[in-house]
Formats: C-alpha cells, structure tokens, sequence
C-alpha cells in the first residue's frame, strides 16, 4: 500500500507530525510509491496514543499506577451518575444521562482495561439547546442569541460525531475540534475550559458564557456564519416606536431618532437594510414602521432587502416624516427592488409608503 492508505489504515485522524509514519528504507518502492513495511516513530507519544486501539496494545505496555482511592470526579456530576462510575456499573462505552434543565445531556465515555483491573472515564454536559438561555447573553437581542445556539448547538453535534461515531475520547475530540478552523467552536473550547477549571459552579459558568459572547458573536459575523430567523407570527417593525410585543422589532438603537432604546420586546438590533441577512426568506409577511425619519435609511437597500425576505402578496406599510419630494423616490425604489405596486398615503410633512410583494 502506499504511505496515505497506511496513514488511513492506523489512524481515524492522521498525525500532525509528517515523520510519525515512514516507508522502510530497506525496502525498495515500487514505481507507484506502493510497498509492505513501514516504520512508526515510536518516540512520538501523539502518534502512538492515537492509533488504532487493537494496533496500539502492540506498541504500548501499559502498567496502570494503582491509586489508594478513585480519582475524583467532576463536582458538577449528579450523585447517580458517580456511584454508577465508581461501582463500575457502566459499559465501557458512551451513556448518556438527562441533565438538568437548561443543560443538555450527561455525557460519560467508559473504557475497561481487558482484563478488568482499571477503567478510564471521562464525562461532559451538552451545552443548552433553548434560545430562552443565549437571550441572558445578549440584552434580549433574538438574532444573536439564535446565533449563540447555534454555534454552541454545532458544538453538541461535533462532540457526539467524535465521541459517539469515531470512538474519541472527549478529551481527544475536544483537540480534533480544536484543530478544525473555525474561530467559534476555538472559542466554545475555552468556554469548556474555564467552565471545567472553575469547578462549574453556575456563577462561574455563567459569567465565562456572558464574557465569552460578543467574542463569538464578532467572530461568527467575520467568518460568515449565517443564522437566519423567521420572525414572530410573520411580522417585524423596523424601528421608529409602537414595539409591541407579538412580532419581531427590528431597531439598530439610534440615538437621537426618537425610538426606544431599551426594554424593546422581541429585539433584533439591526437595520432594516439587513433584513436579508437575519430573516429566513419568505417569511416576512408584513413590515411596518411608525415615526420613521427619512434620512435613517439606505432606502434602495432597505428596499432590496424587504424584496428578499417577503413573499408574494406580503405587505408593507411605513410612516415616514420630514417627507417632501422624497415621497415618489420611495414610490421607485420599492417598486425597482420588485415590489408589485407602491403608493403613498397621507401625504405631506408626514407620508405613509405602502408596497405589495
């Protein structure tokens, strides 16, 4: 076999050292780079632990130390789960155990040596799974804290996929995360981090969460991480006032145009030229706005990015002041950006722009 299908062939991840696995000197090499024997670097512990478990008893003698008393566990596991670890009563394999509310499942990874004389486990919890959690983090914002979820809900699949389908222990799946390049889930690790070195009190937990988001949220916004939300019961208002709370209020928070700036139920800070960018396409059967100031908006953008996330027959309705001669100008855009039909109302210091999808 060539040197990539031996790599393939000892390891479920390929080493990061290119000299863990070498072809045999000794052996000539066919033309196509295929041959019998290869040499392991057996001075490369990263290597050896991480080769195939049947193949690396071959390599590695293992005498375990013998402890007078078992090694501690987690202060965060419940007192079920421990006695069912320190009275051997688990498989060695991966149980899963409900956590509680909000926290996700107790994870514990399991391996007996064969002849039963010592077992190593190592346990974790899965991150919650409720937006009601990541809203703590954000001031109520709704689109980042359904950004939250999902990178920390990315988190819950990739351990399950190493540990539960690749046989990693968590430790080990927590490196081959690291490894991944991706800034969130690096960031997600150092929340696993302190969360384990501050014995998980849910203060400190807590806190390392709160501290942690804007890091995750500013690095999901460079990388391109795309979240999109489907507003409350079809409908969102683009700032200006009147935030009621059975739809999603879309207000960047801008000082000095008159809106609200705090206690806004259902919040997304953002603009309405972001529509496109945090709602789901299609979903967004109205749009309105009150006391709006023409100047605030990008108004072909706005326009553009409504198109987008409406669907045929959606409507919008936007009472905008300091209106003159811009009245016809909001007229075109929304019908250039694909609106069927626009046409003010109410004319005057004061217009209302209505648009049908």
């Amino acid at each position: 076999m060539t040197l990539a299908q031996a790599i393939a062939f000892l390891w479920s991840t390929p080493p990061k050292s290119p000299s863990a696995l070498r072809p045999d000197p000794a052996e000539q090499a066919t033309t196509g780079g295929a041959q019998r024997r290869f040499i392991i670097d057996t001075g490369n512990q990263d290597a050896l632990l991480n080769l195939r478990a049947d193949l690396m008893r071959q390599y590695i003698s293992v005498t375990p130390i013998r402890a007078a008393q078992p090694a501690p566990l987690p202060a965060w596991l419940p007192a079920h789960v421990r006695e069912q670890v320190l009275g051997f009563a688990l498989p060695s394999t991966v149980t899963r155990f409900a956590g509680s509310e909000p926290w996700g499942d107790i994870v514990v990874w399991i391996r007996r040596a064969s002849d039963g004389s010592y077992m190593v486990a190592e346990a974790y919890q899965d991150f919650p799974a409720t937006i009601d959690y990541y809203l703590g983090f954000t001031d109520g914002d709704h689109w980042q804290a359904n950004l939250l979820l999902d990178v920390y809900t990315r988190f819950n699949a990739e351990m399950r996929y190493y540990v539960e389908q690749k046989g990693m222990s968590p430790s080990l799946a927590r490196a081959e995360i690291g490894r991944i390049n991706n800034e969130c889930l690096k960031i997600v690790l150092e929340a696993c981090a302190t969360i384990m070195s501050s014995a998980a009190s849910a203060s400190a937990t807590i806190a390392t969460m709160r501290s942690l988001s804007p890091r995750i949220i500013d690095a999901a916004k460079r990388i391109g991480w795309r979240i999109r939300i489907r507003p409350v019961n079809g409908k969102v208002n683009v700032g200006g006032g009147y935030e009621t709370p059975h739809i999603t209020n879309l207000n960047p928070i801008k000082r000095g145009s008159g809106g609200p700036t705090s206690g806004i139920p259902n919040h997304v800070h953002g603009w309405m030229e972001q529509m496109d960018e945090i709602f789901v396409p299609g979903s967004v059967l109205e749009v309105c706005g009150y006391k709006l100031l023409f100047d605030d908006f990008d108004w072909p953008r706005a326009a553009q990015a409504a198109a987008k996330v409406m669907p045929p027959g959606g409507k919008l309705r936007m009472n905008v002041m300091d209106v003159d001669e811009e009245a016809e100008f909001m007229v075109t855009v929304f019908e250039q950006a694909g609106f069927a039909r626009a046409w003010i109302e109410d004319f005057g210091p004061t217009a209302t722009i209505n648009a049908i999808r």
